[in-house]
C-alpha cells in the first residue's frame, strides 16, 4: 500500500482500502488468504506474554524502588521481544510468500 500512494491515483492497486483489499484478496487466495500468518501470530503473542511475565516474576522478589521495577520491566520486555521475534519474520513470509502444500515448513 505504501507503493501505490508513490505511483499516483491512476497505477494503484487499491482504490479503496476497505472492499477492494477483501475483494482482491478472496480471489487471489480464497479465504483462507485473510487468515494466513494468524496462527505464528497468536502463538507469538502467546511466547511472548508468557515469557515476559515468567521472567518478570521470577526477578521480582521483594518490593524494590521505582527505578529497579522499571529495569526490570524493560529488560523483561526487551528479552521476551528478541527472543520472540523470529517467528515475526515466519508471519511475515508467510503473509507474502506463495507458499500451498506446507505453508509453514515452506516459509521457515
Amino acid at each position: 500500500l505504501a507503493t501505490d500512494v508513490l505511483d499516483g491515483a491512476k497505477n494503484r492497486q487499491f482504490s479503496r482500502f476497505s472492499g477492494m483489499f477483501f475483494k482482491k484478496t478472496t480471489q487471489s487466495r480464497g479465504t483462507r488468504g485473510l487468515f494466513k500468518g494468524l496462527s505464528v501470530s497468536v502463538l507469538g503473542i502467546f511466547l511472548y506474554r508468557g515469557l515476559y511475565f515468567g521472567i518478570y516474576d521470577t526477578f521480582k522478589g521483594s518490593p524494590n524502588s521505582f527505578y529497579q521495577n522499571f529495569l526490570l520491566g524493560f529488560g523483561t520486555s526487551l528479552t521476551a521481544g528478541v527472543l520472540v521475534y523470529p517467528l515475526d519474520t515466519v508471519r511475515v513470509r508467510l503473509i507474502t510468500a506463495n507458499c500451498t502444500q506446507f505453508p509453514l515448513l515452506e516459509c521457515i
